[in-house]
């Protein structure tokens, strides 16, 4: 069981998440474990706010497929910044939402920490090629682009404005809350 901090707590009870920071083990099992618990408690929408510039790919397609196979929808809002693997979960949101001056990149996923000696380099190799090419997968059907522009725009690292990004729908709408 996991024990969620007063703050998460606070959150989970307006059925809100956040992405803040690198995609790593904590935020992975945090994110996980809100929308598991937040589905067992009902089916109305949930706010994921991400403002992150990505991390660990594999970790990161496991936060994509807990919101994937989420009964109720996942609204992914970027605050501030979505890159690297933030930008994949983004694409897996059921609603993608950005604030206007949101930033979104994307692009290839690297093999950090792997040493070129490593006896199973090549492995490493094919597996993150095989994670890269689910995640571009998810955003060619997400977005109606072909594979072949989602993997252009990743080679090229491209940076977008919530605005580029809406144009190429890769994102739904942008908002502005009203207080």
């Amino acid at each position: 069981m996991i024990d969620f901090d007063p703050k998460i707590e606070a959150l989970l009870a307006k059925r809100q998440l956040m992405l803040i920071g690198e995609v790593n083990g904590h935020s992975q099992e945090m994110i996980t474990a809100g929308i598991i618990y937040l589905n067992a408690l009902g089916n109305e929408p949930i706010q994921l706010f991400i403002d992150s510039c990505g991390g660990m790919a594999n970790l990161g397609l496991l936060i994509c497929d807990a919101i994937q196979n989420s009964y109720a929808p996942i609204h992914g809002i970027v605050t501030g910044f979505a890159a690297s693997m933030a930008f994949f979960i983004l694409q897996a949101c059921h609603q993608r939402l950005a604030y206007r001056h949101a930033k979104l990149t994307i692009h290839g996923m690297d093999l950090s920490g792997v040493r070129i000696d490593d006896p199973h380099l090549q492995q490493k190799m094919e597996e993150i090629q095989r994670l890269f090419d689910d995640a571009v997968n998810m955003t060619s059907e997400r977005s109606g682009q072909p594979t072949k522009k989602i993997k252009e725009l990743a080679v090229a690292e491209t940076h977008f404005t919530a605005q580029e990004a809406k144009e190429l729908n890769l994102l739904d709408e942008i908002i502005q809350i009203q207080l």
